[in-house]
């Protein structure tokens, strides 16, 4: 059986209702930047060669371009608590690559997360997946096969958290 393909920008929007009504202060803590216009988005996709950017992630450009302090992303999901980049930083860590471990950098990816210790979350162009990146040389490893995929288990693990908060 196919599992259905999980849509970004409806996730996204889940999880951004979910918060806006149960738990506001995730929000403003994470400070939500403006949406990326079509320009930044471009600029992006021209610096990976393309046209345009894929389709996730140019769904999550447009629906924030990025998170200036805290993450939205629910702690206990894969990658939580990491904050989302900007198409700006996004832009800074590519054209930095040069400098970084060569064996496991790939000219695929657009860094989307940060750690906060030197590890990224990368889109990986050519899949889609979601690959973790460490800054100390350890190979990538895939971290969720979509975007969607990602974003759906911070949904859910929210979902879980906010259920669990109202039982005790």
């Amino acid at each position: 059986m196919i599992a259905a393909r999980i849509e970004t920008a409806e996730v996204l929007r889940a999880i951004e209702d979910l918060l806006e009504r149960s738990r506001p202060a995730v929000l403003r803590a994470a400070s939500l930047r403006p949406p990326a216009d079509l320009e930044e988005r471009r600029t992006l996709a021209r610096a990976l060669g393309r046209e345009s950017l894929p389709r996730d992630l140019d769904q999550l450009f447009a629906w924030h371009d990025g998170e200036r302090n805290a993450s939205f992303l629910e702690n206990s999901s894969d990658l939580g608590g990491w904050r989302l980049l900007s198409t700006a930083e996004a832009l800074a860590l590519m054209r930095d690559a040069p400098t970084w471990p060569a064996q496991h950098w790939k000219s695929t990816y657009v860094p989307i997360l940060d750690s906060g210790g030197g590890d990224l979350g990368m889109f990986e162009t050519s899949t889609g997946a979601i690959e973790v990146w460490c800054h100390d040389g350890d190979p990538p490893f895939v971290c969720t096969q979509t975007l969607g995929d990602l974003l759906q288990i911070s949904l859910d693990a929210w979902r879980r958290r906010l259920a669990s908060d109202r039982l005790t």
